[in-house]
C-alpha cells in the first residue's frame, strides 16, 4: 500500500518554529511571486501570487492528511482534487475512483493499463520517482501506444537530486547539510498530489528535499546554472535565500530568490 500522506519527517529538528509565510521569486512582480501560507500547525494551507490572488488551497483532516486540493488559474478551469484514503492511512482513491495496484509493473494508476491511464511508482517514502500518462489508439495499422507526458524524479539522502521532463528537459539539485523547514510543511500535500494530474508543479525540490537546495542546473546544452546562498536564524534555519544566475560560469546576476518567515515574525 502507499506510504501514510500524514508522516512526517523523524529526522527533523521538533523544536523548530513552524512556518508561517515562504515567498517564492521574492524580486519579481507581484503577479509572478508565489506565497505559501501556512496553518497554526505549520501545514500548507494556500498559495496566492504577491496580489493576494488565491491560486490553490489545501484542507487536512485530524490526522493532518490532505483531503482536498483545489487549483485556481485565472484563465481556466478550477480543478478540484479529494482524496480518500485506507486503514493504513494511504491514498486509496482520488475524486471518488479508486487507486488501483498493478503487481508487475509495480505501479499504482488510474483507468485502464489497455486503454488510457495515468501510472505513477513511488518511493518507499511515498514520493513520486515516475509519472507516465498514455494509453492505446487504434488506427488502420493496428493498435499504437501513444505517451503524452512521462516523468522521472531522482532521490538521494531524502533529497530530490534530478528530474527529467518527457522532453528530455533535465533538472538536478545539489543540497547543503541545513533542515529544510518546507519538507514537514508540504510533505503531506506533496505525496497526495503525486496522483493527481497536478504532480508537475509538485516536483519541487526546494519544496520535498530534507535539506535545502544549493544549485540548480539546467540541461547542458544550455550552459547555465543557479546557485542559491542561504542566511540563517539561531536555530540554523533559513530566513532568506539569494540566487546567482551564471551562464558559461560567469556569474550573470544575483537577486533575492526565497523569504521565510515563521510563525512570531512581523510579515511584510
Amino acid at each position: 500500500s502507499l506510504v501514510s500522506c500524514a508522516d512526517s519527517d523523524e529526522n527533523a529538528p521538533s523544536d523548530v518554529t513552524p512556518l508561517q509565510k515562504v515567498i517564492f521569486n521574492a524580486n519579481s512582480s507581484n503577479a509572478v511571486q508565489r506565497h505559501w501560507n501556512f496553518n497554526n500547525s505549520g501545514l500548507l494551507s494556500t498559495i496566492t501570487d504577491g496580489n493576494g490572488f488565491l491560486l490553490q488551497t489545501f484542507t487536512y483532516d485530524s490526522n493532518g492528511r490532505v483531503t482536498n486540493s483545489t487549483v485556481y488559474h485565472p484563465n481556466a478551469e478550477t480543478r478540484s482534487y479529494n482524496f480518500s484514503y485506507n486503514s493504513e492511512g494511504s491514498v486509496s482513491g482520488l475524486n471518488g475512483e479508486p487507486l488501483n495496484f498493478d503487481t508487475a509493473l509495480g505501479a499504482y494508476f488510474f483507468g485502464d493499463l489497455n486503454g488510457s491511464y495515468r501510472l505513477f511508482k513511488l518511493n518507499a517514502e511515498g514520493l513520486l520517482v515516475y509519472e507516465k500518462t498514455g494509453g492505446f489508439e487504434i488506427d488502420e495499422t493496428g493498435t499504437i501506444p501513444y505517451t503524452t507526458s512521462e516523468t522521472y524524479a531522482s532521490y538521494s539522502a531524502r533529497n530530490m537530486t534530478g528530474l527529467t521532463f518527457n522532453n528530455g528537459n533535465f533538472h538536478g539539485f545539489e543540497h547543503d547539510n541545513h533542515v529544510n523547514p518546507l519538507r514537514n510543511a508540504t510533505l503531506a500535500a506533496f505525496k497526495a498530489l503525486a496522483v493527481t494530474d497536478y504532480n508537475e508543479e509538485w516536483l519541487n525540490s526546494f519544496a520535498v528535499s530534507a535539506n535545502n537546495v544549493t544549485r540548480k542546473d539546467y540541461p547542458s546544452e544550455y550552459h547555465i546554472h543557479e546557485e542559491f546562498v542561504y542566511d540563517f536564524n539561531a536555530d540554523g534555519m533559513p530566513v532568506s535565500a539569494t540566487m546567482k544566475f551564471y551562464e558559461l560560469n560567469h556569474l550573470d546576476f544575483s537577486i533575492p530568490s526565497i523569504l521565510y518567515y515563521y510563525q512570531g515574525d512581523v510579515l511584510p
